[in-house]
Parts: C-alpha cells; structure tokens; sequence
C-alpha cells in the first residue's frame, strides 16, 4: 500500500509491508490476534467486508464488482479504475498536520480523549462527532477564559462529552443572533443561584464564528487531501507538469453527513478544490487548465458519486451536486448520535455501529455525470428501495394525491344540487371553506409531525380519516352533519398531499425529484379540474351521495398498498419520538393564533350579509377576534424556534412577491372554479352536468401548460418569464368572465375559461420553481411549507370572499330587480335553490337572471383588480438564472 492506507480502527500500521489488527471493531467481524503481513491481511479483510480498496474492476472479487459499467467507447469496462473509501485512515498525518500549525490545543485535548492518541487526527478535524465535541471544549474556554466566566456557572450539560453534537452546530447557520440565543437557550438551559449564567447574543455569535471556523478549516483539508490522492495516483497532474492530454473521468467520495449538513462544508469544499485548481494550473494557458464537476458521495461505501477533470478553460460553469442519499437523510436532527454524522464513543471503550454493518444489503452505485464518463448503473431510489417497491408507493401517493384534490373540487360544480336537496342554498360556500380551513390548519402540522413519528403511520392514518369522512359525508342527514364532515375530509385531504410529497422527496434523489414532482403537479391539476368537471354529472346521474361513495374503495386499495409498502422507518430523523414529545417540539401557538384568525375572518365574511346581518354579534366578534390574533400570531413567529411560517419568507423580495402572486393566483382560482358554474346554471340555465363538463377544456389547457412550463423552465434557465405571463393571461381570463353575456355563441362560453386556465398553468409551477431558485438549499422545506400554505389560505379566501360578494350583491339585486306580489317568497326561494329558477313564471324568471348576473359580474370585477395586483406585484422582482442556487 504505497500511499499508507490503513484502517481507522481494526489495526496498527508498523511499516509499509506489517500491521496489527486491534482488539476493536468498527463493523468488521475478524478474529484480533492476527499478526500478518499487509497483503494477507488486505485481502483477508477485502473478502470478509463491505470496503474495497482500489483496485482496477477486473481485480474485484464478484462480491464487490458493481452490476453493470459503461465505459467509453475507447475504454475497456476491466480497466476502469474504481476506490471506494469509508472506514479507513490516512496513516501518518499527525506530523504534517502539525508541521503547517493545523492543529490547536483544542484538537490535542480532544486527541487526548480518544482511545488510540494521535491515532486519526485527520478524522478529528474533519469529521464525525468529533466537530461538535471540538466546538464544545472552544466555546468553555471562550467562556472560562476569555469572559471570565467561571466554569461552575456554566450549564452542567455543557460541561460533559459529546453534549454539544455535530448535529447542533450544523444547525448554527447565520441566523439574528436572537434566534441563535433562543436556541442555547432550550438546549443548555441557563443556571440560576448566587451567580447565575446567562446566554446572550455575544455568546451566540461567537459560537458560530466557532462552528464557521472547524467547519472552513475542515473543508480546506479534505480538499487538499482530495487533490494529493488524485495527482498521486497519476489522475492530476502535479506542479509544473503538463494537462493530460486525455479525459479522465474521476470519481470523489467522501463519507459522513458532515460534509453535506455541517454550515458550508460541501460548497466551501469545492470552491477549495477550484482555487488549488487555479493555482497549480494558472489560467492563461487553455492546456494546462480544468473545468471540474466533483460529486460527493455521502452514506457508506455504496455512494460514490462520478466526477470530471478534463482539460478545457478553468473559468468555465462547473456545479456541484450532492451524493445520492441527501434527500433520504433530509436535515439532520438531534440525537443522530449513531448516524454517519456522529456515532457513539462510550468513555469505557469503543462501541460503534457503522453504515458497513446497518446498510450492507445495499449495492455499489457509480453515476455518470455526462455520456462521455465512467457510470455504473445506480440504484434510482433512494432509502433501499427497489424500483419495484417505489412504483408501488409512488403509485398509491398519485391515485391518493388525485382522489384529495378530487374530492376539494367537486362541490364547484355540484353544490348548488346538494345545497338544494337541503334548502340551504346560502350555506353551499360552507362546503369547499370547511374542507379547505381545516386542510390548511393541519397541512403545516402533519409534515412537522412526521419528522419524529415517521411518514407512514401518519400518511395511513390520514387516509383513513379521509375515508372515513368522505363515507359520512355520503351519509349526512343534514346540513350541518354535511359540513362537518367535509371539515375532516379537509383534515385527511391534507394529510395525504402533504405527506405524499414528503414521501416521493424521501425516496427520490434531488436530482431527478423534479420529473417526479411534475407527476404530483399534472396530478393535481387534473384532479381538481375534473372534480369540478364531473361531479354535476355525477349528481345528475347517480345522485350526489354517490360522487363521494365511489372514492371510497380506490382509497382504501391505497391504505392497503400504502401500509404494506411504506417502510416502517421512513423520514424517522434521529430517534423515533414519541407523540407528546413531537408535539412538545411543534410551534403549537403559532399554529393556533392561525387557525383562530383564518377561521374568523372566513366565519366573519361568510356570515356577514348572507346568514346574518353584519351588526350581528357573532359576524362582529369573528371579525375582532380576527384583528386580535393575526398580529399576535406574527409576534409570535417572530422569535418562536421553529416558526410554521418564517417572516422573512413574507416580506423580503423577492421571495415576498412570489408567495402573494401565489396565494392572490389561488384565490382567484377558486373564485373561479366556484363561480362559473352557477353562472351556468342560474344565468344560462343549464344544468349540473353540462356546467361541469364546460370546465373540461381549461382543464386540459391548465394541465397541458403546467407541463410545458416545467419542461421550458428547465430548458431556457429563466424564471420570470413565466410568472409575469401567468399574471397577464389570469388578468386577460378575469376580464373575459366580467364581460359575459347572454345569449353569446356557443363556443364562447366553452373557451370563456382559456386565458385564466392557461395563466394557472404559468404561474403556480413558475412560482414554485422562482422561489425555490431564490432561496438556499437549507430553506427548501420551509420555502415549500409556507408557499403551500399560503396557497391553501388563498383557496380558502377565494372562496370565502367571492361567496361575500356574490350572496351580498345578489340579496341587493334581487331586491332591486325582482318586484310582484311574490316578491318576498320568490327571494327566498331562489337564495335556497338555483333550481327553483327554471319553475318560476317567465317574468320572475327573468329578474331572477337578471339579479344573479349582476352580481356574478361584480364577482368576476372584483377578481380584476386582484389579478391586476398580482401582476404589479411580480413587475420589480429579479430572480436567478435556474441552477444559480444559493449553497448556504
């Protein structure tokens, strides 16, 4: 072994040809007296372990020879050169590391703690437990000796090994020093007696300079030692040497969770690696430069990742990915005290459990990053899961995702007939609102949940109170029972999309999600289109309980498939938690402050003029408790730990633009979809079914432009374009709908829904992708979270406010229109039920058109100016060129 390769733990290297193997394991199973010669023992250990050491593929024993290669054309797949590296150590760093002054007395009190001194002084500066251990012993002495701060003060738990982990500091990003103060806070509760400590924002950002630094430092010593294991193995060339005049295609691992979660560690990594580039190369001469991709891998011996050195202008675009298990570990969390991040050390001895021992089942993957490199097929999936079992489950999610948005939609085009069946047409806006209030309120809560309680026991449990409630629903006895379990239906409707595409993001890697997510997006627009589009007909023809009885057997095919299928630890981050400590972790006042103010403010406006009179007791208490709780609900988020809604996120541009375009987009969506088709049937007079099958076309027209939108997006780079034609085309749709008339040709009233359908098409997959382009990597999940969430509000207003002026406006109008001896019970009458209309003498008929279409025009007025605000909204944003994305 020329380069001094050893094991970590399992041996002591004597000299270049004899080793000793330790009495300690660290995933191997190999007897400890062995006392033999480098080669035996290397080739004991290759055959009876998960590592390999590097060897050309023809060497490999079968056991460890990956499925399939696929070199290039003048490349023989036998001499394709592969070195997979998890448990092992550099032997003989320790001088050189304290020749250049790398290492502090910090890193020699923690080399004194561990079992074998000097043994891995690589390993303790880079990577492990070990960073956060370092950050601990600099942040007591900060305090003892720097402020003066007497250790007895100190909190205990700061005191002891290992409390401060590496999990923790990775969370220490550059956040308001408050935040960071708060977050010491919960985890090193403060002293108290004669001489109390106490964290303050001094302290806190002093330990993310702290963090910063270990983190910068290692980041600059695996580059450094990526680089000299590569020209020494001939793949780069030294200094002052010539470019290769060939390509070479190089793979570059580098295990732990450090290097993809710890502050910067990946992206700092990299740009080390580009400045030793330049340096060693220059840049004047094309020659002698390189343009590089390198992909880390990151969860053990199976996650190399492909990377290309080859010769060409250094100042060209490179990119850095992550290796294929990022998204199936997510954000590490604490207590991943036996994960690649940090694995348990007791002070008694070693006791380890290494990803060799819990993830041998899995197979070596080497992707290519272009067809002209080196690429072993992968397994596509991430978390072990064959594609066989993903199908399963990614199947269940789409059918699941598409019975949700199903059932959302389907009272636009068919509650005027279960509001009639009533007589309580002027409660039919209480159907779609209790679904979406409630999907809203719980959306954020079920996908924090389930980072501690796992994806599956939640993602069932939604859906059996989904079918649970859809099979109520089919069974209410009245108006109120009916509402209600609409209510529920929201809760388990959320869950399910919620939870689903968490589910497809755990499973998936990050590089391919986003074909994925175009799935879940065509799912859904197709979904709500057609709950809308047909269920008038099924009304029609087989009753409107049975447009909620035939969800329920597909549904519950998906609860079995789903149980089954689902691994029982999915999206389990850390130690699986229980539920009172999950709920303990869970911003529950911000949550309640936004679901006590959405819920008023739509009791308020729903109430208000329609079922009772706006100087109602109740209408005028909803509206204040709503003036109450909405800024105390900002205030709280303001400093809550884990806010379910960042401000940030609501009022910095551009990400404050592109989450209002996005809730204003979906307001005036449901708007729409709730209001077109009673101006069918009461202005035009037709019936359920044909209201519902005019929506077909936009359907397709929504569904058809989302896909091109994601395909042109990824094409072109650019992001606003689609945002701002979303905008213009919803303002064109909304002045199109107020200009509506009787009596117009047919055709017109069959594409009268175009230009909107298509501006939804634009602007909801032109939104998502925009803000997740203008955020950081470590943002994604709450950017995510907070546009859905925004989007549910905005469906819910749409509704709740476009039923304000609609049953206000037409209570004005009838009143205004309609005269006779009947004029009283005729109101009454046509408020309850639209199908009263078609019975009425000629002349009432005729005000009673009349009055609906007035106010549905003032409706569809109404919508302009919304839609006129979102497009200003989005004219002064400037976002990023797709793929420039923030690493921080």
């Amino acid at each position: 072994m020329p380069l001094g390769v050893t094991f970590s733990f399992p041996m002591v290297q004597h000299s270049i040809s004899q080793a000793t193997l330790m009495p300690m394991g660290k995933g191997f199973a190999i007897s400890s007296d062995q006392d033999l010669g480098v080669d035996s023992l290397m080739d004991t250990i290759v055959r009876s372990c998960n590592a390999t050491i590097p060897l050309k593929l023809s060497q490999l024993s079968p056991s460890k020879r990956p499925p399939s290669v696929v070199a290039r054309p003048e490349e023989r797949a036998e001499d394709v050169n592969i070195a997979i590296n998890t448990e092992w150590s550099i032997n003989g760093t320790a001088p050189p590391l304290y020749d250049v002054g790398l290492v502090t007395r910090w890193d020699r009190a923690l080399d004194q703690q561990g079992e074998l001194n000097s043994f891995q002084p690589l390993e303790y500066l880079t990577s492990g437990r070990y960073l956060g251990e370092l950050g601990r012993l600099m942040l007591v002495d900060y305090l003892t000796e720097h402020l003066g701060i007497a250790a007895g003060t100190l909190p205990k738990a700061l005191l002891q090994r290992h409390n401060l982990t590496t999990t923790y500091l990775s969370h220490f990003k550059p956040l308001q020093p408050s935040t960071l103060m708060t977050s010491l806070q919960q985890e090193f509760p403060e002293s108290s007696g004669s001489a109390p400590f106490e964290w303050t924002e001094e302290i806190a950002t002093a330990l993310y300079r702290i963090a910063k630094a270990i983190e910068v430092r290692a980041a600059g010593i695996v580059a450094a030692a990526t680089l000299a294991l590569l020209t020494l193995a001939g793949d780069v060339p030294r200094d002052g040497a010539h470019a290769l005049d060939r390509d070479c295609e190089l793979g570059v691992g580098y295990t732990g969770g450090c290097i993809v979660h710890f502050q910067d560690y990946l992206q700092d990594c990299q740009d080390f690696i580009d400045e030793l580039l330049s340096k060693r190369f220059g840049d004047e001469s094309p020659d002698k430069n390189y343009s590089h991709e390198i992909v880390w891998g990151y969860s053990g011996p199976e996650s190399l990742e492909s990377a290309m050195l080859r010769p060409s202008s250094y100042k060209a675009s490179h990119h850095l990915h992550r290796g294929v298990d990022e998204e199936d570990q997510g954000a590490v969390t604490e207590g991943d005290d036996e994960s690649e991040i940090s694995t348990d050390l007791d002070d008694e001895g070693p006791n380890e459990e290494t990803p060799l021992v819990r993830h041998q089942s899995r197979r070596l993957s080497l992707t290519g990053r272009s067809t002209t490199s080196v690429d072993v097929t992968p397994s596509p999936f991430l978390n072990n899961t064959s594609p066989t079992r993903f199908w399963f489950i990614f199947s269940q999610i789409l059918a699941a995702y598409f019975i949700s948005c199903f059932d959302g939609t389907i009272m636009a085009s068919s509650h005027p007939v279960v509001s009639s069946y009533f007589n309580a047409s002027n409660s039919a806006s209480w159907f779609s609102t209790a679904f979406l209030l409630t999907s809203s309120a719980f959306q954020p809560l079920l996908g924090r949940l389930s980072d501690a309680l796992g994806r599956k026991p939640l993602f069932v449990g939604a859906m059996g109170i989904f079918a649970a409630s859809i099979t109520w629903s089919s069974l209410a006895g009245s108006i109120e029972s009916f509402i209600l379990s609409r209510a529920f239906c929201g809760i388990g409707a959320g869950g399910v999309m919620t939870l689903g595409s968490i589910i497809v993001s755990d499973l998936v890697p990050i590089e391919n999600r986003g074909a994925y997510q175009s799935y879940i997006n065509m799912n859904y627009g197709v979904g709500s289109s057609l709950g809308a589009a047909t269920g008038g007909a099924i009304a029609d023809s087989l009753g409107w309980r049975w447009e909620f009885g035939i969800q329920v057997p597909p549904l519950l095919i998906c609860m079995v498939v789903a149980w089954i299928a689902i691994p029982d630890d999915l999206g389990i981050q850390g130690q699986r938690k229980s539920v009172w400590q999950a709920l303990r972790e869970f911003d529950f006042r911000g949550s309640l402050l936004l679901t006590t103010a959405i819920t008023s403010v739509i009791l308020g406006l729903t109430l208000g003029g329609n079922v009772m009179p706006w100087s109602h007791p109740i209408v005028i208490a909803s509206l204040v408790l709503f003036a109450i709780t909405f800024p105390l609900f900002i205030w709280v988020e303001s400093w809550v730990h884990k806010p379910i809604m960042p401000l940030h996120l609501i009022y910095k541009a551009p990400r404050a633009n592109l989450v209002a375009s996005n809730a204003i987009a979906a307001l005036i969506a449901n708007s729409i979809l709730f209001n077109i088709p009673l101006y069918f049937q009461a202005v035009l007079l037709t019936t359920a079914t044909s209201s519902g099958l005019r929506l077909i076309i936009p359907t397709i027209a929504a569904s058809a432009t989302g896909t091109f939108t994601g395909f042109a997006v990824t094409y072109t780079g650019r992001l606003k374009w689609p945002v701002q034609i979303g905008t213009i085309c919803t303002l064109i749709g909304t002045i199109g709908l107020a200009s509506l008339q009787r009596d117009l040709p047919s055709w017109v009233y069959l594409f009268i829904l175009m230009p909107s359908s298509i501006g939804q098409g634009f602007q909801f997959p032109g939104t998502f992708m925009a803000i997740l382009a203008a955020s950081d990597q470590s943002e994604q999940a709450v950017v995510t979270s907070t546009l859905m969430l925004w989007r549910s509000l905005g469906q819910v207003l749409g509704v709740a406010s476009s039923s304000l002026v609609v049953q206000n406006a037409l209570f004005h109008y009838l009143k205004q229109f309609v005269t006779g001896e009947d004029r009283d019970e005729i109101i009454r009458r046509v408020r309850e039920s639209v199908e009263e209309i078609i019975k009425l003498e000629p002349k009432y008929r005729e005000q009673v058109i009349l009055s609906y279409e007035a106010a549905l025009r003032l409706t569809f007025i109404c919508c302009i100016v919304v839609a006129l605000a979102s497009a200003l909204i989005v004219v002064p944003i400037k976002l990023p060129r797709l793929g420039v994305r923030k690493h921080k």
